[in-house]
């Protein structure tokens, strides 16, 4: 074999061996989907990791390391990356290094030039705020910074001023954390006081306010039945977003609008009530049935606006209703219940109090089982309150604790059987003064000798119906 054929050989032979190690690099790494050799996150190594990897390294070191923020002028702080204000999304990292792999040239080129991927950080100004809070706390030198706003003066937006501001700046707290992401090591940060200019111009919000008034200049009228309603200036400014880089509408906003001018059309539904005797026979009608109405085009209309402002053209819609019938409800009574002011089950027990005679009745359906019993009722400054409602606790013997008509605090010990019947705590109660007060009147409560509330507490369990009436 000659010399030139052995150099070939030679030749082809390392030929080979590199094609065969090429391949293993690209499978290993392309197919494998792991980080290329010299890609790094940060200032951290990660050739040869995958995503899920990559990404759970990063997390873990992140997690579990502190950034100490020191300084004589702050109050010094040990925190985690999570508690700055500024986050990362490690998954994303992940993903973010693996898809170099996408360029065939960086397989060539990362080994030896390198790849450099930056975490980016996620804002969170409530945490930011908080934090900046804490190292400021009883600092009489500080002066918070005051950013100009949006906001609604006398029904009309306008940009409030800004005013600099001498604290803490957030573009040092930024830094520490991207510092501790990037090194993934604890790390140490000094912090001092200095004049801080608000992060919003001032001169940008008054374009964005400007771009925001021709936004919802169109005209927009509901016709509410026979009535056209047009939305007025002070209410469509409620309807935009400034939160973006550009002036947006907040559609939630405009449905509220619609919802609460649409109230006029809406009614909820009202079962009829009739009375029946035993023979069900009707003795009589406490109220008529009310059928329910819904407003049933709020998201349609609300679209609507929303694109014809967009578009710059007005909006004329009607509100569209359904009717749903309501029905009838029949309650069983007492013979002569209906001519009571409460119609009664046969065998129901309730009380009856009398404000305007200053009497109590017990009955049981239609008859009365008790009384009348004389009763001492509210004062003019705290009377008793009117309607119909039910026993809701009983006890045996109460501290009662109030406040008088003239600001001034009262407690009454050892009231015996205090049946209470509506939550602020009116009562009808024994009342051992009672010899002694007279028709005084009282806070609020029904007092009744002591005998006769505890005949009535023994009587009436949880659930008597009390109506209290003039």
């Amino acid at each position: 074999m000659t010399k030139k054929r052995i150099a070939l050989f030679s030749a082809a032979g390392i030929g080979g061996v590199l094609l065969v190690l090429f391949i293993t690099y690209i499978c290993y790494f392309g197919l494998g989907h792991r980080a290329l050799p010299g890609t790094k996150v940060g200032e951290i190594s990660v050739g040869g990791k995958t995503a899920a990897q990559i990404s759970t390294q990063l997390q873990k070191n992140t997690e579990n390391k502190h950034i100490n923020f020191t300084g004589s002028d702050i109050n010094p702080q040990r925190v985690y990356l999570n508690e700055t204000g500024f986050q990362i999304d490690p998954k994303t990292v992940g993903k973010e290094v693996i898809s170099l792999n996408k360029k065939w040239g960086n397989f060539f080129t990362t080994p030896f030039a390198g790849k450099k991927i930056t975490p980016r950080l996620e804002e969170n100004t409530e945490m930011q705020t908080a934090l900046i809070a804490k190292m400021v706390q009883d600092k009489p030198e500080v002066k918070p910074v005051v950013e100009p706003q949006i906001v609604v003066q006398d029904g009309e937006l306008v940009v409030s001023d800004g005013q600099p501001g001498y604290t803490v700046a957030t573009t040092e707290i930024r830094a520490a954390a991207q510092q501790l992401v990037n090194t993934q090591r604890e790390v140490t940060k000094q912090l001092a006081f200095q004049e801080v200019q608000p992060s919003q111009n001032k001169e940008k919000l008054e374009s964005l306010l400007a771009e925001g008034v021709k936004l919802i200049d169109p005209e927009v009228a509901i016709t509410i039945g026979d009535t056209e309603r047009q939305a007025e200036q002070s209410e469509k400014i409620l309807w935009l977003d400034f939160s973006q880089e550009k002036a947006q509408l907040n559609k939630a906003e405009i449905t509220k609008w619609l919802t609460e001018i649409s109230q006029p059309l809406v009614k909820e539904e009202i079962k009829g009530l009739r009375y029946v005797n035993e023979n069900g026979l009707v003795v009589s009608v406490r109220h008529e049935p009310q059928d329910a109405i819904e407003v049933t085009n709020i998201d349609e209309i609300t679209e609507s606006i929303n694109e014809n402002l967009l578009a710059g053209q007005p909006t004329k819609a009607s509100f569209q209703t359904k009717t749903t019938p309501s029905s009838w409800e029949e309650k069983l009574i007492a013979p002569g219940a209906e001519n009571l002011v409460y119609a009664a089950a046969p065998g129901e027990k309730w009380i009856d109090v009398n404000l305007s005679t200053y009497q109590m009745t017990a009955y049981e359906g239609a008859t009365v089982v008790r009384g009348p019993v004389t009763v001492v009722t509210g004062k003019s400054r705290t009377p008793t309150i009117v309607g119909t409602f039910s026993v809701i606790r009983k006890v045996p013997l109460d501290t009662m604790r109030g406040t008088n008509p003239d600001g001034t605090k009262y407690v009454t010990p050892n009231v015996p059987h205090a049946l209470y019947f509506e939550k602020h705590g009116y009562a009808i109660h024994g009342a051992p003064w009672w010899a002694s007060w007279g028709f005084g009147g009282s806070h609020g409560c029904v007092n009744t000798p002591v005998g006769e509330a505890r005949w009535f507490y023994n009587w009436a369990p949880v659930g008597t119906v009390v109506v209290t009436h003039y």
